[in-house]
């Protein structure tokens, strides 16, 4: 698809960083789909719902949302850095990470990741040992 729009002058540039919007890559495949003469609103129109976490960073959060008060009322203290940091990482633990860890084989999955040599996680992209690996847009696949 970068290929496709690359070679289109009219398409709008995409870079896919920060600050160019909500979702650069939806944009990118929407044109490139348009581009190719493919009906993108259906193609694209999954029917899953989004799914938006709210949390309540002060305890008189309605109030402040319904312009009742001036003043939020933080729950986390917006001074003192360190212990800023360790009452999220506390409550992050309580919440998510003891949950995690009750799952059956999960720190023997933790433990195939590494990030010293050689580096193996799953956030790891294995890139093409030489270019002639990497399929031009244009192959042919068997």
């Amino acid at each position: 698809m970068e290929m496709l729009l690359g070679r289109t002058h009219e398409a709008r540039k995409v870079n896919s960083i920060f600050g160019e919007g909500v979702n650069p890559l939806m944009r990118k495949i929407r044109e490139a789909l348009s581009r190719l003469g493919l009906p993108d609103d259906v193609i694209l129109k999954h029917g899953s719902k989004r799914v938006i976490y709210g949390v309540s960073l002060a305890r008189n959060f309605q109030d402040i949302l319904l312009g009742l008060a001036d003043r939020p009322r933080y729950i986390v203290p917006q001074t003192k850095e360190r212990f800023r940091t360790e009452l999220l990482a506390d409550y992050w633990r309580q919440r998510w990470l003891l949950r995690r860890l009750e799952k059956p084989g999960i720190l023997e999955e933790v433990a195939k990741h590494t990030v010293v040599y050689p580096i193996r996680h799953g956030a790891q992209v294995q890139l093409p040992r030489e270019r002639d690996e990497t399929l031009s847009l244009w192959d042919v696949m068997s």
